[in-house]
This record gives C-alpha cells, structure tokens and sequence, in this order.
C-alpha cells in the first residue's frame, strides 16, 4: 500500500495546485468529457445559446427527465445544422444528463436519428465555462486568460473538424506550446507524424525531426523526453521523503456557501504531512465521531476566498488541505460558528476495483487510442471515484491520466513521445475516503 499513499499524495498535490477542477459528482455512471472521442463519434458538434427549454417528460419511475433544448447556433464544426436547432436531452444531472439554462452558451455534441437531434452529459456536451474550466465563473477570471481559452478551445474544434478523415497514424496536433495552454501534461505532449518531441534546456517542449533532435541532446541544449520524466519523478519521491515523518492523513476539498450549505468533492485517504495538527483553531471546526455520536478529536482550518464556484446561491469560501487521521473516527463534521455544514460518512468497507484492460500483452502503436476498463464495487453502496495512472518504466514511477472519474471507462492517445515495452495501468478506487487499487498483471507495449 505504500505506493497507493505516495501516488495520493503527488496527486493531492496536484489538486491543491489547481491543476484540477472541481466537478460535480452525479448519481450514476456518467463518463467524463473526452474531446477527441466525442468529435469523432457526434454527428453534429456546434456552439450555441440555448434560448428556450421545454421539460417534455418524466420516465417513469426512474426521476429521468427528458426535455427539447432550443439554441440558436453560433458556430458549427462537424455536421449541418440551421441557425435554430432543437436538441432532445436528459435534463437530469443524476442520470448524466445536463442542467440547461436559459441565455447560457453550450459547446454541443449531439447524434441524429430520424431527424432528431439528441444529446446527454455523456456524449461531451458542456457550458462553455465548463469547457473553457471556468468552474469559478467569467467574472473572477481575467479578460486575457479567458481569450487565450477561447483561442485554444477554437483551434481544438478546428484540428478535430480537419482530422475527421484522415487515418490515426496520420492526425496532426497543435504545436506543443498550444498543447500546454490547452492544459495538457507535458508528458502527454504529442508531435506530427515523423516528429520527435524533446525538452529545451527551458523545460519548453519542442517536436523536431529525429536527426535535430540528436544533436541537440548530444550539444546538451535539449534533453529526451523519458530522462526528464524520469527526472521529475525521482525529484518528486525524493522531496516527498525528505519532508520528514509522514502520517496517514484525509485530503478534503469542497465549497462552504454562506447559506450554510457545502459541495464537498471526493475525499481520499492517504500518507503525507498534515496540513494541520490535532486542537488547530480556525473559521471551519473539523469534529471527529466515533459510532456513539462522542467527538474524540478536533482541528480547525480557514477558507480560501481566492476560489469562487459559479453556482446559484453567493460563495463564501473553498477548502482543499490534509487533515489528520484519528483512530476510531465513524464520522467527520465540519461546523461554521456552530452550525453543521457538512458530514462526511466513514464506511467500513473499502471498495474493490478489478483492471480489465489493458491487462498485459497489448500492442499500441504511437496515436492508437487504449481504451481503459474496470470494474468496481462498494459494499457500502457508497459512490465510487477513480484515478488512472500509467507507467512506462515497469512500476517505478506514475503519471496521472484523470482523478474524480465516475464509471468503469476511459481512452486516452498512446503518446507519440513514448515508447516502451515496460507500460502499466494503475486505476485507484476510492469510496469518499476508503481507498484500493489494481495495476494491470503484466506489460503492455507502446511502438512506433
């Protein structure tokens, strides 16, 4: 276990850095947004207002709710559409369906069937702030950043529209400084067909053609992709063990209103330093509870104002820090001058997690896209969210794919930059703060 703590460390921290969003979390199993693989698989992506929203029908027992979207369309990049569209949906964010309001802007990917045009959380279709990671609102972001996302988000649709036809092995991608402003991980960086992508002594990615990029690594002026990888992780573990003793600790992030209500986003569990000790005083009084309802321990912390959600009621602070682990905890609550504005159920069970694929033996060639399955379970019936990682030098280090994912699947594009016969799966179950992993039971293989 003491791999999975140091994982959860390295990505909690990646958390507090923001680097990742807060998502809602939905009653079902609802599959995050996957650019390249919604484009290619929507018979129609387009960007519009909605302007009208009729709730059509309730399914059933079941609390679905289906409803006809009318937008007037903006901007369209794959399919035809008019300059008014009625779109089909589930409106019900618990059933992945997606919460429209009227007046907002949406980024569309919808099939058709019949003349009809449909759509749900799961084919990708977002508010734009969502798509642009604006999860704070428009008003708290400066104008540049919100046009440099704009720009991206723009060049994105664009590439996706003109790689529509073209095989796999032959997709272009943006140049590599456009990647990293479109918020993908350096590692992750991908080049042209015939490219090979190195770091300059700047850390700035570069896709050149092979023979540069020899001798620009033998002049010392750039560096391979696998020893900088290499290098960030080995600095990584070695800051993480020269911070001192490590504790087991409860990474908790969330949103306070002042209503007195709260989001909290997953909880995981882990070993790593506190933020802060046991008796901490703070605007927030974190309450431990054993299964007699008796408090045996507290701590406190403040809120950040630096972070606002863009939700209805008006904000008053986040939260994102390690707490303590105390022994015999059933319950943890978080009060605000007395008043509960959280609780956070300790199950006893942990969830299971089975990797499916890739399990080992696979051959993926630079640009195929892996498709990554599991199966997890709870015993709580607690709701279960994942983190994928992969490695590509047999186990010894970990990059992290995606955290907060509902569901059993998720694809990503085989890197251009890497290639290894050494590569592992690690998906890591977690049930709100009890947590379990698997990795897949053998290599698999990425090529050129």
């Amino acid at each position: 276990m003491r791999k999975i703590f140091y994982s959860l460390a390295i990505v909690f921290g990646i958390l507090l850095s923001g680097s990742f969003s807060f998502q809602d979390s939905f009653g079902t199993e609802c599959y995050a947004p996957n650019f390249e693989k919604n484009f290619e698989e929507a018979d129609v992506v387009f960007f519009g207002t909605a302007t009208e929203i009729v709730h059509s029908a309730i399914q059933g027992d079941s609390f679905t709710e289906v409803g006809n979207v009318t937008f007037d369309v903006l901007n369209t990049w794959k399919g035809e559409t008019s300059d008014i569209v009625v779109v089909k949906s589930e409106l019900n964010p618990f059933y992945c369906g997606v919460p429209f309001q009227s007046d907002e802007n949406y980024l569309v990917y919808a099939n058709e069937s019949d003349g009809v045009f449909f759509t749900s959380a799961n084919f990708g279709t977002q508010s734009f702030s969502e798509v642009l990671n604006l999860y704070q609102g428009y008003d708290v972001w400066p104008a540049k950043i919100i046009e440099q996302k704009e720009k991206c988000l723009e060049k994105r649709l664009d590439l996706a529209a003109q790689n529509a036809n073209i095989s796999e092995g032959n997709k272009k991608f943006l140049p590599p400084k456009l990647q990293l402003l479109c918020e993908s991980p350096p590692n992750l960086v991908q080049c042209n067909k015939g490219l090979e992508l190195i770091f300059k002594n700047d850390d700035s990615p570069a896709c050149v053609n092979p023979a540069t990029a020899e001798k620009l690594i033998e002049r010392g002026w750039a560096n391979p992709t696998i020893k900088i990888i290499s290098e960030l992780n080995t600095n990584l573990e070695k800051d993480y063990r020269e911070t001192g003793s490590v504790d087991n600790v409860i990474g908790i992030r969330g949103i306070v209103f002042d209503n007195g209500t709260s989001i909290l986003d997953p909880w995981y569990k882990f070993e790593d330093k506190p933020d802060v000790d046991i008796n901490n005083s703070g605007e927030i009084i974190v309450l431990y509870l054993d299964t007699n309802q008796n408090i045996i321990a507290q701590t406190g912390f403040d809120l950040n104002r630096g972070f606002i959600h863009s939700v209805t009621t008006f904000d008053l602070g986040s939260f994102a820090l390690r707490i303590p682990v105390v022994d015999k905890m059933d319950q943890i609550i978080l009060q605000r001058d007395g008043q509960t504005v959280a609780i956070r159920q300790i199950s006893p069970n942990d969830p299971t997690v089975t990797l499916l694929t890739p399990n080992g033996g696979e051959l993926f060639i630079q640009g195929d896209i892996i498709d990554v399955t599991w199966q997890s379970s709870d015993l709580d019936g607690d709701e279960i969210f994942h983190i994928l990682e992969f490695s590509q030098d047999g186990g010894s280090n970990w990059l992290t794919l995606v955290v907060d994912l509902i569901g059993n699947q998720f694809n990503f594009t085989a890197p251009q930059n890497i290639q290894s016969d050494l590569m592992l799966i690690r998906v890591i179950a977690m049930d709100g703060i009890n947590t379990s992993e698997d990795i897949s039971d053998s290599f698999f293989a990425i090529s050129r």
